[in-house]
């Protein structure tokens, strides 16, 4: 907090720059001068008039200027106070607060505040200071309109119709900074604000500031500069009136004169120093080491430790350590000399992020993650497919084993994906199942045909026709197909509906034995087809085709 900060300045803008608060204090100034003016000018011209009526007849009373009605008075301290919340409102704010107003005091009829503060009626505080003071004075309580109320630098309090309120946006950033580094009463800010980002930004800032203060070397005082500094505080002291204390001052002479102004001197090179040091990290807005230093402490563990199931604490942990690794990114964007803090900082959240979730844990997750029950449907063959099931049963299996290791707020969801798993996998089987009941149709179909060619459509008086012969390769030919264990489903439904295309339509073709199977009907040895079994052979071919291509589709296959 610097010392020199007047009630105004802090009030409205707190500027950290000297230059800022130079021309806030030059605006502040101006705040109701034309009206002052207007009345002036009002005044000069009564006085005036009544001089003139007083020169024209000797017994005439001079009337005195008439002093402005309270209303008068009110509505321009409400002007006055509009227009230092423009000049407010040229700040920006960085704390936003719903209810929070700058405050001017009024005493002895004055037009302008002879003190001003502000109010945080949304956390119940007061802020105020006072030229030369050194610090903030917090109060904890605001104050109410038309009541009386006493702000922590004055000595009484306003009378509730000499106090004005104008509402503002929240905080400047000087205002935290000043705040954070002069407030007179610990913590500087309620708990409703002291965790919000601008808040701890604000607090790192002093801490930053501080810590380079303490880096500004002390003043080379020679032992009679220390001695006389000493003498002249010590008979300070001792008095009681200004002119008295500075009297013991200009009273010095010969070398005592010229020691107290050496160490003056030096001492006013370190103040400059200071202002240096801490001006060029409090700048005019939050410094980009705060700024990240914040985002970086933003990151927490706890959405990882407040979960209970681990793909999201997984999840979670994936996601803050690339939001961590992001800001580690930003590094090249604050000065060197804080570049080594910043990344011991990053360092810090990395491992405060990791060790939130288990080791093991972290390991369960990836193995269950692992199984993939869909693998099922990628087999080719039942014999491939009740492979897989196998194997992924064993593999669940030893993974539920592990259970217990777990903190005990995991095993309930863990539990629920083990079982979700294994549903998973009787569901997949059961879709390759349905494959399989199709070619054991066609098995049946085969079997029926060749049982049926071999007793009706063989011997010599058929053998000059060679009846049935292409019927009975292409039986003979999926059942050695089906027979083979290790023979792609997919390559079996597709002779079968080349079968299909070839074959004939006659009561006793292989087409109608594998229609029957393949749809439940009883079309083997109809002479004539009814109108709704026309076409059965297209019907026929587009069920195998669309079974072909799902299950090309499903083992990853070339669609022929």
């Amino acid at each position: 907090m610097d010392t020199g900060q007047s009630c105004h300045v802090f009030a409205t803008a707190s500027a950290p720059s000297w230059e800022k608060r130079k021309s806030v204090n030059e605006t502040y100034e101006n705040i109701g001068t034309a009206r002052a003016f207007e009345r002036l000018e009002r005044q000069d011209q009564h006085e005036f008039s009544e001089k003139r009526k007083k020169d024209r007849d000797p017994q005439y009373v001079i009337k005195p200027f008439p002093e402005p009605s309270v209303e008068e008075r009110t509505q321009e301290r409400k002007a006055n106070m509009e227009e230092i919340l423009q000049l407010r409102n040229l700040q920006e704010t960085v704390l936003p607060v719903e209810n929070m107003y700058l405050c001017g005091g009024f005493r002895e009829g004055k037009m302008t505040p002879e003190h001003m503060w502000i109010e945080d009626h949304t956390n119940n505080r007061t802020y105020d200071t006072f030229i030369n003071r050194g610090g903030i004075a917090v109060v904890e309580g605001v104050g109410k309109d038309g009541e009386a109320f006493e702000p922590g630098c004055e000595g009484s309090p306003f009378e509730g119709d000499e106090i004005g309120r104008v509402k503002v946006a929240g905080y400047t950033y000087g205002q935290l900074i000043a705040i954070a580094s002069g407030a007179e009463k610990q913590p500087p800010f309620p708990d409703s604000i002291a965790n919000t980002p601008q808040v701890l930004m604000a607090m790192e800032t002093v801490k930053l500031v501080n810590e380079a203060l303490a880096k500004v070397p002390p003043p080379a005082l020679t032992e009679a500069e220390q001695n006389i500094l000493k003498k002249v505080q010590q008979e300070q002291v001792k008095k009681k009136s200004d002119i008295e204390i500075k009297k013991v001052v200009t009273d010095l002479t010969g070398a005592d004169k010229v020691n107290y102004q050496s160490a003056l001197d030096k001492l006013a090179d370190e103040a400059r120093q200071q202002r240096e040091v801490a001006t060029a990290i409090v700048g005019t807005t939050f410094n980009p080491f705060v700024k990240l230093s914040q985002d970086l402490s933003a990151i927490k563990p706890d959405p990882i430790t407040n979960t209970d199931s681990i793909d999201d604490a997984v999840r979670l942990k994936n996601g803050l350590l690339e939001e961590i690794r992001t800001l580690e990114q930003k590094k090249g964007t604050i000065a060197p000399e804080y570049q080594e803090k910043f990344q011991k900082k990053i360092d810090e959240a990395r491992i405060r992020i990791s060790s939130a979730l288990p080791e093991n844990l972290e390991k369960l997750g990836q193995d269950l993650n692992a199984i993939k029950p869909e693998q099922i449907k990628q087999s080719k063959t039942m014999k491939e497919a009740r492979g897989q099931v196998e194997i992924l049963n064993n593999k669940i299996q030893e993974l539920e084993e592990k259970k217990n290791t777990l903190p005990e707020k995991y095993q309930a969801k863990f539990e629920e994906k083990i079982n979700t798993l294994r549903q998973s996998v009787q569901t997949e089987l059961k879709e390759k199942e349905k494959i399989e009941v199709t070619v054991n149709h066609i098995k049946d179909a085969a079997t029926k045909y060749l049982e049926w060619s071999k007793k009706n459509a063989t011997g010599f008086r058929f053998s000059f026709l060679s009846h049935g012969s292409h019927g009975r390769e292409r039986a003979q030919k999926l059942l050695d197909m089906i027979q083979n264990e290790n023979m792609p489903m997919a390559n079996i439904l597709k002779v079968a509906n080349e079968t299909v295309k070839t074959s004939g339509t006659n009561k006793n073709s292989f087409s109608r034995y594998l229609h029957d199977e393949l749809k439940g009907t009883n079309l083997t040895f109809t002479d004539s087809l009814t109108k709704n079994f026309k076409n059965y052979k297209e019907e026929m071919r587009s069920l195998l085709h669309k079974e072909v291509e799902n299950e090309e589709k499903n083992t990853k296959g070339i669609r022929m």
